[in-house]
């Protein structure tokens, strides 16, 4: 926690990198994205920021800073200039319409490096959609400042700027150079983007700051190498290589051949953290020893290892016990087809809207919530309601159908709804929720029962034990496998993969039994 009062002419932050943006302009409107703990709010407010609004969605930070702990803060949220808003920052985004003259972002990363724990975690505050966001709610001549510790190897200072290049690329700006502005201390590296092109004054005014605190600049208009390494002499120095070459038109064949993904992160794909590329696994053994790779992706290798052991436990578990009962009668491969297309197309789609609604409500708890009980209590009622349904061969091909094409509609409309809608109450969004997600899930309860009840008809009643099996363990097998695909192919190939799961249901349902 820090306080303001301690050392009023000796703030800890106007020592950083991170100061440098309330040198290059007048920090009349801040936006704070993920205050935190305030000191970015301290910072803005000694700077003379005349409106300062930060945004905080953790519930319980917010009620410590506004009661307990406010005296450690000089009571900052409780000042004229000041207003807090407990909201995820990235639907504050879409739903304001204000300027301001500087956006912050929190710092990336952590000092000496991290475990790679997040690297499967949603931050969609960190897409390129999020900093096109961010630079419509600047000033003609606000900054936005992101700032980033320097890993080892780097990742999170170049996937950053890879991210920003593209944001200002789909803005009709394809000379990221001349927008962006950054310097580094040996620590940090601190990035600022403007709408318009960088004038002298800002330059000049870069120069002086860093060389007042011993910051060298890496991206500046008209610097020379030896102005890079002044101050902080790097291990590597093909980090300003790789820097140039991010801003640059070979950025592509860069981004394809780094050992690390270091690309910029979307919507689709919004895993920031996630610096793991399979093919090179054996390279970074080689160079960095294989005891490394857990602290660069542990998170996502936990998600693997996790599928692994499902895969064994499920077949232990569910399969192997149902030879006992032997399998008997015709057309056992129509079963299996089936009950797999069912139970893997059920819980990839659960699992996608479980993640596309994080951004929906700002909340992975709420989107978790949503998902489940939307699905389990609609998925249900179209179960209950499939009793009054004969098995009939073109019924039944039917559901399947207008579930596959709701899917498939869903590819194309899901996210420009949800960003329409996502500024209104709850309470709405949650009916919204119901509507968009119970259609599919009323239709997609029809197919098991009524597969049961066909197997229930014929002469495959043994059969209905493994249908039960083979569904229930592609389930579980479902959930770690829809987490991998949307990280390695983004959200749309796992709804195109639901689809396909439950195309397969479909060819299988065109055979006479």
């Amino acid at each position: 926690m820090i306080s303001s009062s301690a050392a009023d002419t000796n703030f800890v932050l106007d020592y950083t990198t991170v100061a440098l943006v309330y040198k290059l302009t007048d920090a009349e409107k801040v936006l704070i994205l993920n205050a935190g703990t305030g000191e970015d709010v301290i910072q803005a407010k000694r700077n003379n920021a005349q409106n300062i609004t930060a945004v905080e969605q953790n519930p319980v930070l917010n009620s410590l800073l506004l009661n307990e702990l406010a005296g450690d803060t000089d009571s900052i949220y409780y000042s004229k200039y000041v207003e807090l808003v407990e909201l995820s920052p990235r639907t504050f985004l879409q739903a304001d319409s204000g300027t301001y003259d500087i956006i912050k972002l929190p710092m990336l990363g952590a000092f000496g490096g991290t475990s790679g724990t997040q690297a499967i975690s949603e931050e969609y505050l960190l897409t390129v959609e999020a900093f096109e966001l961010i630079l419509n709610r600047l000033t003609e001549e606000g900054f936005v400042s992101v700032t980033s510790w320097l890993d080892y190897p780097y990742r999170n200072p170049l996937r950053i700027l890879a991210t920003i290049t593209k944001a200002l690329e789909r803005k009709g700006i394809n000379e990221p150079g001349e927008h962006i502005i950054s310097i580094r201390s040996w620590s940090t590296i601190t990035y600022l983007v403007k709408k318009t092109k960088l004038d002298s004054i800002d330059i000049t005014a870069t120069k002086k700051f860093s060389n007042e605190l011993s910051f060298d600049p890496v991206i500046l208009p008209g610097i020379t190498s030896a102005e890079r390494t002044k101050y902080n002499l790097l291990q590597d120095d093909e980090f300003f290589t790789y820097i140039d070459t991010l801003k640059s038109e070979g950025s592509e064949k860069f981004i394809e051949e780094y050992t690390f993904r270091v690309s910029a992160t979307t919507d689709n794909k919004p895993y920031f953290s996630q610096f793991l590329k399979w093919k090179n696994l054996a390279d970074i053994k080689e160079f960095f020893g294989s005891r490394s790779i857990p602290f660069f992706e542990l998170g996502y290798l936990v998600v693997v290892l996790t599928l692994a052991q499902i895969i064994v436990i499920s077949f232990v578990l569910i399969i192997l016990p149902l030879f006992k009962l032997g399998w008997k009668g015709g057309s056992k491969w129509r079963t299996v087809l089936y009950f797999t297309g069912l139970g893997t197309g059920y819980m990839f789609i659960e699992i996608v809207l479980i993640q596309k609604f994080i951004l929906y409500f700002g909340n992975p708890i709420l989107s978790a919530s949503a998902v489940i009980s939307f699905m389990l209590i609609c998925s249900g009622t179209g179960s209950y309601v499939s009793h009054n349904i004969s098995g009939e061969r073109n019924k039944l091909l039917l559901f399947i159908g207008a579930i596959i094409s709701l899917l498939l509609l869903y590819m194309l409309i899901l996210a420009p709804l949800l960003n329409v809608t996502i500024q209104l109450h709850t309470l709405l969004k949650a009916a919204i929720s119901f509507l968009i997600i119970g259609l599919p899930a009323f239709l997609m309860g029809f197919p098991f029962p009524i597969g049961i009840k066909k197997l229930d008809r014929t002469n495959n009643k043994q059969q209905i034990p493994w249908a039960w099996g083979i569904n229930g363990c592609f389930s579980v097998i479902s959930a770690p496998l829809a987490t991998i695909v949307s990280v390695e192919l983004g959200f749309l190939a796992v709804f195109l993969l639901a689809a396909f799961a439950y195309g397969l249901t479909f060819v299988v349902s065109l055979q006479r039994a």
